[in-house]
């Protein structure tokens, strides 16, 4: 039986609830996996040599090391491991300025001005996209860290808490979208050599009175079925990633009849693979595509 090594993190070193459902499909199609602490593998404690194929999975604690990981990412195209999603791909996602080549391509996305690092007055770039509730955040970031909403006129009194990513990573200043309240919806798919497949979606909701769908932060979560115009913006989006990759999660909120989409994850989504009863046996098949 062929061995997979899934990349965790020392804050998350076990598989996660997506990887022992996965776990628990691959050996049908002649696989098993084992988890792969990122950090041990940059210091070379743990050997690749014996898995087939890397997987990037719940490697969440990237954003707080980001050197470190970056230097990783460079061993591993050097040592030329097979890695899915590629290294490549994961380098174009990591940084959200990927949402600018969506737009540009006619999809829409949830309203977003990039402030650079070396623009030090975000503050007065927010407010001269003149709207009344906003999202901050930085431009290099998961699970919600440093994310915050505040109003207009609470802009100035979070300049200081944000300075350390606003001079490093840059922000993502955009508006706050109420419709989040009813939703923020995920589209998953995974892609073979013989073709991209949606395998399920699902939709998360905020705590009542929060913003950000994080299970982490109290939202709430179901599957769902999207409807047709979801589909066809989500496979848009799909179409401007650069190169091959084996599984993507598209993120959106429904604003009228039309997927605001809010981010395009290639690299470490939770995929929700409870969502569906043959969502594991998908992914792993897929899997299993990437070494016949």
């Amino acid at each position: 039986m062929k061995k997979i090594g899934v990349i965790t993190c020392k804050d998350y070193p076990d598989f996660q609830k997506d990887e022992q459902l996965l776990s628990l499909a691959l050996p049908a199609v002649g696989l098993e996996a084992e988890p792969v602490i990122w950090e041990n593998a940059a210091q070379g404690q743990h050997d690749l040599s014996p898995y087939s194929l890397l997987v990037f999975r719940s490697c969440w604690n990237y954003h707080y090391h980001q050197a470190a990981f970056d230097a990783w990412l460079n061993d591993l195209e050097v040592q030329a491991l097979p890695v899915w999603n590629p290294v490549s791909l994961v380098r174009w996602n990591l940084n959200k300025r990927y949402l600018l080549q969506l737009q540009a391509a006619g999809i829409t996305i949830v309203p977003t001005h990039f402030s650079e690092p070396s623009e030090l007055d975000w503050v007065s770039q927010a407010q001269a996209q003149n709207w009344q509730d906003y999202v901050i955040k930085p431009i290099v970031s998961a699970w919600g860290a440093n994310t915050y909403r505040v109003s207009r006129e609470e802009l100035p009194g979070l300049e200081a808490k944000i300075r350390p990513q606003a001079q490093t990573v840059g922000l993502m200043l955009q508006p706050f979208v109420p419709q989040i309240a009813e939703g923020e919806w995920s589209l998953v798919y995974y892609k073979t050599p013989e073709g991209q497949r949606f395998s399920h979606a699902f939709v998360k909701r905020p705590a009542l009175g929060a913003f950000l769908s994080h299970e982490e932060f109290g939202a709430s979560w179901a599957p769902a079925e999207a409807a047709p115009f979801m589909f066809e913006t989500a496979e848009q989006a799909l179409s401007i990633l650069p190169g091959d990759w084996l599984y993507a999660r598209i993120d959106g909120v429904v604003v009228g009849q039309q997927f605001w989409i809010m981010e395009l994850e290639v690299f470490e989504p939770s995929l929700y693979l409870a969502a569906d009863p043959g969502a594991p046996g998908r992914l792993a098949q897929a899997l299993a595509t990437r070494l016949a």
